[in-house]
């Protein structure tokens, strides 16, 4: 038997502009593309070729299933005009079906099987029309004869379900995760009943978990926070100390601040949506709620971009530096003091800290040169610190308390909450230094230096007008 899964935009347009980034076939119930539900419906049916047809084809989708191996299937791809009727696609796709049985799945909709069903027993060679529909869709068989058949009941565990709105999501995904989850294969570490966890999970102690809930792969929870019940989080999450979910989906890649309260929300990037009214609201405040662009770590690349900027930054300013040290320092104008901070893997690690205090224009000069971070870039050339990154934390009992809870931590020589501006131990200076954690990119990066650097020549021209 072999498989004809058609998704067409008409159907599903209200979720793409609802949530952009998806393609409608690959949101996620449970943490898992609807399309994939689809999929190993049709495999339990029998079908042993699948093809994807859509008027709104995506790079993604293919590069999420792939040939199928995965299945142990084979998966093939075939686009299709958005006036074709299902006629139209058939005989496009004739070849692909050649004078084996075909099941075809036409529609947006849900379907609710039993991964242990035998449900190639369901489909006969004769009969009439499809007994299967909703208002999403419908299902059919076509036996070797051509005309399709009835699917009869077989006791078997079958229906489908419409997905008209952000609700039906919601509802899907929670009729899963708390009553269902024996039905399908859902991802994540099963150890005990209502709790499914990913790989790469930060999980700390004072976390307080209440069944059931799904934690995708990368998440990574603060300390206090209160998940569940019916707390469904996608891949590549970070959720801040303090912030409470219940009865939400938080898709993938997105980032939650610190104490926040989501409840009855399904949540992507700085999207919150009503799964009540189907209303999105947008936060304006990214620090709050906003996407993620890279959770997973340094790519090398970028490792090495960082090692080059900062070596010539190392040859270009260490003579200028020696030279502004000595002329400075006896004026107290540049003060040095060492100190012990927490590396990314936090152990301690001794640096020379340099302040210049801007009581003169060679100071003001020095300053907005950022002469003073010279001192700390060999610790970035030997590959303990990073060019960029968070504001390093000091080596105190109080510092690896807040290192404990600081998942993604990275001390750099140039830092977001200096590049943003934010006064030295303001409560808002951890917010930024945890959203840029959860956003970091080259791109930003290079922003961070610049805008430092502007700031600081600002500040000397402040200084030289208030003189």
């Amino acid at each position: 038997m072999k498989g004809l899964i058609i998704i067409k935009e008409e159907r599903c347009r209200w979720l793409r502009e609802l949530v952009p980034v998806y393609h409608p076939a690959m949101i996620t119930l449970c943490n898992k593309p609807l399309l994939e539900y689809l999929l190993e419906f049709a495999i339990l049916c029998g079908a042993d070729k699948v093809r994807f047809v859509f008027d709104s084809p995506d790079d993604r989708i293919e590069d999420y299933f792939d040939t199928g191996s995965r299945w142990g299937i084979d998966i093939s791809y075939s686009s299709t005009r958005e006036n074709d009727q299902l006629e139209d696609i058939l005989k496009k796709n004739s070849s692909f079906r050649g004078e084996d049985p075909l099941l075809i799945l036409d529609g947006f909709f849900f379907i609710r099987f039993d991964k242990g069903g035998d449900y190639g027993a369901l489909f006969l060679p004769g009969g009439g029309g499809a007994e299967l529909c909703c208002e999403g869709g419908e299902i059919r068989f076509q036996g070797e004869s051509g005309p399709p058949a009835i699917i009869k009941g077989g006791g078997l565990d079958l229906s489908i379900h419409p997905i008209m709105e952000i609700g039906d999501i919601f509802s899907h995904s929670m009729d899963i995760l708390s009553r269902d989850a024996h039905r399908y294969i859902l991802p994540g570490y099963n150890n005990e009943e209502g709790v499914y966890i990913g790989r790469n999970v930060t999980l700390p102690k004072s976390v307080k978990i209440t069944r059931p809930i799904l934690l995708g792969n990368n998440v990574q929870l603060g300390k206090n926070c209160e998940i569940g019940p019916g707390a469904v989080i996608g891949n590549n999450v970070i959720v801040d100390g303090g912030s409470r979910i219940e009865n939400s989906i938080i898709l993938d890649n997105t980032y939650i601040g610190g104490d926040l309260t989501i409840k009855e929300k399904i949540v992507h990037s700085n999207m919150a949506i009503s799964v009540e009214t189907g209303n999105a609201f947008k936060f304006v405040d990214q620090h709050l709620l906003s996407g993620i662009s890279n959770a997973t770590g340094c790519h090398p690349l970028k490792i090495l971009l960082h090692w080059c900027m900062a070596l010539f930054f190392y040859v270009v300013g260490v003579v200028p530096a020696t030279v502004m040290q000595f002329l400075l320092k006896n004026g107290g104008n540049w003060q040095e003091e060492e100190k012990s901070i927490l590396l990314a893997d936090g152990t301690p690690f001794t640096v020379k800290i340099c302040r210049i205090r801007r009581a003169s224009l060679g100071a003001r000069i020095a300053s907005g040169l950022a002469l003073d971070k010279v001192v700390l870039l060999p610790g970035v050339l030997s590959g303990k610190l990073d060019l960029v990154g968070n504001k390093p934390i000091v080596a105190t009992s109080e510092g690896k308390i807040f290192f404990d809870d600081f998942a993604g931590y990275l001390p750099g020589v140039f830092s977001f909450s200096e590049a943003e501006n934010i006064v030295e131990g303001n409560f808002q200076e951890e917010i930024t230094e945890r959203f840029f954690t959860a956003n970091r990119s080259l791109v930003m990066d290079i922003k961070v230096i610049f805008k430092t650097l502007i700031n600081r020549w600002q500040l000397q021209e402040k200084d030289y007008a208030d003189t």
